[in-house]
């Protein structure tokens, strides 16, 4: 299909928006690629500030959620090209990051992972306020699957 260098450092995840495939990068930017009949192209470069990119998730079409080295949780709305919300959401690095059913989990090096409620309701925003439950591990959480 291709071979696509267009981040400037190592990509760190990846993801998929409703016909978009989003990469994530140590660079510190999403990009996100639109494939037609055999060809991607980048449709959009998006700036998450200066930190590393650990999860990407979307709950919706319209909706980005990204787990970040510097202890957040970033939501990006694709339709008004804004950050919905960033939340302090562990006091180490969000390593891991996963969504269903109207619950976000979160793993962290801290060695918790954290069930946040994030429902099209509230455009999936992430606030402290939506913290619903944490499952406190020994070790750094690493992997949610």
């Amino acid at each position: 299909i291709g071979d696509h260098q267009t981040h400037k450092e190592g990509v760190s995840a990846l993801g998929v928006v409703g016909s978009l495939v989003v990469s994530a990068s140590h660079d510190s930017n999403l990009k996100l690629y639109r494939w037609r009949e055999g060809q991607a192209g980048v449709e959009r470069t998006v700036s998450a500030r200066t930190i590393t990119i650990a999860g990407v998730v979307s709950p919706s079409t319209c909706t980005i959620i990204l787990a970040c080295w510097d202890n957040t949780v970033m939501v990006y709305g694709m339709v008004t090209g804004a950050w919905r919300s960033t939340v302090v959401a562990h006091t180490d690095a969000v390593s891991c990051i996963g969504w269903g059913k109207g619950v976000l989990a979160t793993g962290s090096w801290d060695g918790l992972v954290k069930l946040w409620n994030c429902v099209s309701t509230n455009s999936f925003t992430v606030r402290m306020t939506d913290l619903t439950g944490e499952l406190d591990h020994a070790s750094p959480v690493t992997c949610l699957d």
